[in-house]
């Protein structure tokens, strides 16, 4: 685009920017016509879902987090937990702002599903998340602390939250009801 004219290089600043005016305009009408609604409604709702996990509203977190999987995950492969894994990926989406993630951290006694290790600039809690099909999310919680997944983060320093997410093939209204419970490392 450089080569073409179309874009311009500054040294100095090591920017690039659209030298003809006629471009700019262009660009700028493309832009303000690109719509991104989905895009942007997701964000802001892993923006609150970290807002809620970081403030232990474990009903609030297994809500999105059940709304995502009806959502994202198809019929036939639904019921695992690599499928649940995929939806926290997707879920918890704006993590880089405030974190690092690690799957599949060795820890303790076994694997931490998944660490949300927070960056040096962040005031945000590390997460230790642990994920069960067919089983409670107390039992998530149980399993965290019986591997001693949070020696993973030994010498880290700051807050750290264990969250245990959970669902459960049922019958009924409440066929895939997913829970949660957010604990904090004494």
């Amino acid at each position: 685009m450089i080569h073409l004219g179309y874009l311009a290089y500054r040294e100095e600043t090591k920017e690039v920017y659209i030298p003809n005016e006629e471009i700019q305009l262009e660009f700028a009408k493309a832009v303000r016509q690109v719509k991104r609604d989905d895009t942007i409604r997701r964000i802001r709702e892993s923006d609150q879902l970290i807002y809620d996990t970081v403030h232990k509203n474990a009903d609030a977190v297994a809500s999105q987090i059940q709304k995502i999987h009806m959502e994202e995950t198809a019929v036939l492969s639904y019921n695992n937990e690599q499928a649940l894994r995929s939806v926290i990926k997707l879920a918890y989406f704006s993590y880089r702002d405030h974190y690092l993630k690690f799957e599949e951290l060795p820890a303790g006694d076994g694997y931490a599903d998944i660490v949300y290790f927070s960056k040096k600039t962040s005031p945000l809690p590390a997460l230790v998340i642990e994920l069960k099909w067919k089983q409670s999310a107390k039992g998530a919680i149980a399993q965290i602390k019986e591997r001693d997944y949070p020696a993973a983060l030994k010498g880290y320093g700051g807050r750290i939250l264990l969250v245990g997410v959970s669902y459960r093939k049922d019958t009924g209204k409440d066929r895939h009801k997913h829970t949660c419970v957010i604990e904090e490392v004494p």
